[in-house]
């Protein structure tokens, strides 16, 4: 009877638990518990597609399916503790469990341990906890790394920053003495590189006990955190958890060990647990505590077998990673070393065992790494990256180390243990990388980075060279700063509408520097794409052109003039050929006619109109720098001076002449007159400028070995868009019929024809200046006093033999050498004149053109020359051409009938 009631209240009690199970499972699934995560890399923090991401929320979501439990994800800046006891959110994936936060904060049973330490750069002497004191302290921003740094070194400054590798950055750089944060979060951190190359760091222990993080919840919230942590244990059993540890950069032995060891625990607390329900029921009826020794019993059978499982999935799991996983016994002999570790130091587990620790590190690395290595056997833990390994076969890898001391289930350490990762091409891609930031930096073209919408992310410095612009004041601003105006909109709209479509755009841009002023620059903008194939950046390599234009411009304005002074040249020779007739036979009507002549004034006329002529021929041969001129040694301010006069009296009164002569001006090599003709024309021209009334400078300097002239007036000054043609001949702003157009073409061309230069600076409204350059004349050279004595008036005497194709010329000279008393034998060509020399020996002078057809007048000479040494050669010639470069005396065309006679009387009167 008594064995039936207690079988009975034993059947009510476990209706009324399953009821009970029945119930709670029931309000866990049908309610959406909200749950937070924050920026935590890599325990959490917010994925590309804006959901939670990282180790705790994949590790809760999968709990979570498991359990039938709906989680809504809330981001929460504010801290874990602040959030929940807000009410804000019910549950947080992974809280750190500490005493102070019991009262307010439900934490379920840990399921990770976390240790926390201060790393210092090992030349620092830092060694303990006290030595910290008074110094500055990196710590990642949460409530507890920051309290938990106040409390454990006392006295030192704190300074809260984002990331563990940005702290790591600081310390590296000298900006903090240490960093404090956790072992997972610091090893990761080291594996990005954090450290500078060439920083050594060391640690200095809490001798504080590891955290636990569990899940965190609201005291209503309290049986689904413990739901959560029923599968995640599970999960752990299985061997998933290392997977997601793994996964997430966060496998190390320990943590593997500790896992094991904290699952191992948890399921010894659970067996204790269900054996004290069972001596409870026991107490009531012996038959249910014999069933509850048997589940008991297998309970403990089931446990030691997934123990075994996990240790062989740990195995399994150190066995696939790809990092070296070495492990040693306190002796320093090797146990146990993972397959990556053969293939990465191409040596077998008993070639590593036999050749002991380090016998794969690069003879000048392997003493620091045995020092720190061994420093693991007294419970220490040291990071290392890089450093060089050098494999079997020779070849050299970098790798990054983590090694420290391992700890059996008591906690008592049996050996040590390391895992080596291979960051060769990580280091190479590094290298690669600031190769090519060198190279960027010191090319000579600039180059320019910008996001997607154009605002400046980096240029370098021949950016700022030529654009005038530091690089503090572009960064974050748009392209468009430089700007000049001068580009229409549709060309800026084809620029885009070419990279982005994804090609790359060629051209020219006219922009504006930081001073105002304008450069052309060659350019090439390229799109940059991300792993997605979408447009991420773009980049412009330009090069300035500026220089290469204004000499192209210079090239193409030289040749321009030469062509045209070609014209001119040859213009001039034609109508000399033509003033020598009009001209001449002017002046012998002259001669013909009495003062009285009704003709007379009419002749006068012509010849006034031939001599003007003839000035605008001078000024075309000027101009096309073929006019025949005299060189000489020239005193710049002698001749100013002397100048003065005849401007003033030019300029008029109501236009002021200014003279700034610098004492000890030195001498030119110029003919006077060409001289006297480019101030002439200056003046002229800014009289007509300033509509006669303003002020002229003149000023005249020596620079170096170079005369330097200005001519400077207070017109309305030189319109930039004619600038350029101002020097062309027949170019003219004066109204129809008040200019020729030559006066400044002129100028250019004395100038030029006596290797000197020319430019002209001018604002609107503030005059023109014109700068002129010469080079120096230098030393005087001894004049020859020498000269010819004039030849006796008188008949002439003599056989002269004349040879001109132009009919009228030929006939004009022939005319005034047989007025002169000269026996004239005239030919139409060469070959003409040596039948005529043949049959007259007795010519004593050859007068001939130069240019004629077949042989010219120089090669005519050199012929009779040779057959008649004694007869004397004067050569005419309407192209200006230097005697001394024809060998020959040269009559320039036009000239007068005195001039002719004159030039023979000279030659004829002249010994051999």
């Amino acid at each position: 009877m008594r064995a039936k009631t207690i079988a009975g209240l034993a059947c009510l009690a476990a209706l009324a638990a399953a009821a009970w199970w029945w119930h709670a499972n029931t309000a866990l699934r049908e309610r959406v518990w909200r749950i937070g995560w924050e920026e935590d890399p890599p325990n959490m923090f917010t994925g590309e597609s804006g959901r939670p991401d990282g180790f705790g929320p994949e590790l809760v979501n999968e709990a979570a399916r498991r359990a039938g439990i709906q989680l809504e994800w809330v981001l929460c800046p504010e801290s874990a503790e602040r959030s929940i006891r807000s009410g804000k959110v019910d549950l947080w994936p992974t809280m750190t469990i500490l005493e102070e936060r019991k009262p307010h904060v439900y934490f379920s049973e840990p399921y990770l341990n976390n240790y926390m330490k201060f790393v210092v750069r090992k030349e620092s002497g830092l060694r303990t906890v006290a030595d910290l004191k008074g110094r500055r302290i990196a710590a990642k921003d949460l409530p507890i790394n920051v309290a938990k740094t106040r409390e454990w070194a006392p006295g030192a400054t704190v300074i809260p920053v984002p990331t563990a590798k940005y702290a790591l950055e600081m310390l590296s750089e000298g900006k903090v003495d240490a960093v404090m944060g956790d072992d997972l979060t610091i090893t990761m951190a080291l594996m990005q590189g954090a450290l500078r190359q060439g920083v050594e760091l060391a640690e200095i222990e809490t001798q504080a006990p590891p955290f636990s993080l569990a899940i965190g919840a609201r005291f209503e919230a309290a049986a689904a955190a413990d739901r959560l942590r029923e599968e995640i244990g599970r999960m752990a059993a299985s061997g998933e958890i290392a997977k997601l540890l793994t996964r997430w950069n966060r496998a190390t032995i320990r943590d593997a060990n500790e896992m094991m060891l904290l699952i191992r625990a948890q399921r010894q607390v659970a067996s204790l647990r269900n054996a004290t329900l069972v001596l409870g029921v026991l107490l009531i009826a012996l038959l249910i505590m014999f069933a509850a020794y048997q589940r008991q019993r297998r309970a403990a059978a089931a446990s030691e077998k997934a123990r075994r499982q996990a240790q062989q999935k740990f195995e399994l799991l150190a066995e696939s990673l790809s990092e070296m996983i070495l492990a040693y016994d306190m002796e320093g002999r090797l146990f146990y070393c993972n397959p990556a570790a053969e293939r990465i130091t191409g040596r077998t587990a008993s070639e590593l065992a036999a050749g002991g620790f380090g016998c794969w590190v690069h003879p000048r690395e392997r003493e620091r790494l045995e020092k720190r290595w061994r420093r693991c056997f007294d419970g220490h833990e040291f990071q290392l990256a890089p450093y060089r390994l050098l494999s079997k076969t020779g070849e050299t890898r970098w790798m990054a180390a983590s090694w420290g001391p391992l700890r059996d289930e008591t906690g008592r350490q049996i050996g040590v243990r390391g895992s080596e990762r291979d960051i060769t091409e990580l280091m190479e891609a590094q290298d690669e990388a600031r190769r090519l930031a060198e190279a960027v930096r010191q090319t000579s073209d600039s180059v320019v980075i910008t996001d997607r919408n154009g605002a400046i992310l980096y240029v370098n410095p021949a950016f700022e060279r030529v654009t005038g612009y530091s690089r503090e004041e572009v960064l974050g601003k748009n392209p468009r700063i430089l700007k000049s105006g001068r580009q229409p909109p549709e060309a800026y709209a084809d620029l885009w509408r070419t990279i982005l479509a994804g090609k790359p755009w060629y051209g020219r841009l006219e922009n504006r520097r930081k001073d105002g002023a304008i450069f052309v620059e060659q350019c090439t903008i390229s799109p940059v794409f991300n792993q997605e194939s979408e447009i991420e950046y773009f980049v412009a390599v330009k090069r300035d052109m500026t220089r290469e234009i204004a000499l192209g411009e210079q090239v193409r304005q030289s040749q321009k003039m030469e062509s045209i002074g070609k014209l001119a040249g040859g213009i001039a020779h034609d109508f000399n050929n033509l003033l020598t007739v009009i001209n001449g036979n002017c002046q012998l009507a002259l001669m013909q006619t009495g003062a009285e002549h009704p003709a007379r004034g009419r002749i006068e006329a012509a010849l006034a109109a031939g001599s003007r002529a003839s000035d605008l021929t001078s000024q075309l041969l000027a101009f096309s720098r073929r006019q025949p001129v005299q060189p000489e040694r020239l005193d710049i301010a002698e001749t100013l001076t002397g100048m003065e006069p005849v401007l003033r009296s030019l300029l008029g009164d109501n236009c002021r002449l200014h003279l700034r002569i610098e004492p000890g001006i030195g001498q030119v090599r110029l003919d006077p007159s060409q001289f006297q003709q480019v101030i002439l024309n200056l003046c002229v021209n800014a009289r007509d400028a300033m509509q006669g009334q303003g002020e002229i400078e003149i000023r005249a300097a020596g620079e170096e070995d170079r005369i330097v002239i200005e001519v400077s007036d207070t017109g309305p000054g030189v319109p930039t868009e004619i600038r350029e043609q101002i020097f062309e001949p027949f170019f003219t702003t004066k109204p129809k019929g008040q200019g020729t157009g030559l006066g400044l073409a002129v100028v250019y061309g004395i100038v030029t024809q006596n290797n000197g230069s020319i430019e002209v600076k001018s604002e609107p409204g503030k005059g023109a200046c014109f700068r002129i350059e010469w080079p120096s004349a230098g030393v005087l050279e001894a004049r020859s006093s020498a000269r010819t004595a004039a030849p006796e008036e008188g008949a002439l005497e003599a056989d002269v033999l004349v040879v001109e194709d132009q009919a009228e010329v030929r006939r004009f000279v022939v005319e005034v050498l047989r007025a002169a008393g000269c026996r004239v034998h005239e030919a139409a060509d060469a070959e003409s004149a040596l039948r005529l020399a043949a049959s007259h020996p007795g010519v004593r002078l050859l007068l001939t053109d130069v240019s004629m057809p077949g042989m010219d007048g120089d090669e005519l000479a050199n012929e009779l020359k040779q057959r008649f040494p004694q007869m004397r050669v004067l050569l005419m010639s309407g192209y200006p051409r230097r005697g001394d470069a024809l060998g020959w005396p040269v009559l320039q065309k036009p000239f007068t009938p005195e001039k002719l006679t004159e030039e023979v009387r000279r030659l004829l009167a002249r010994t051999v």
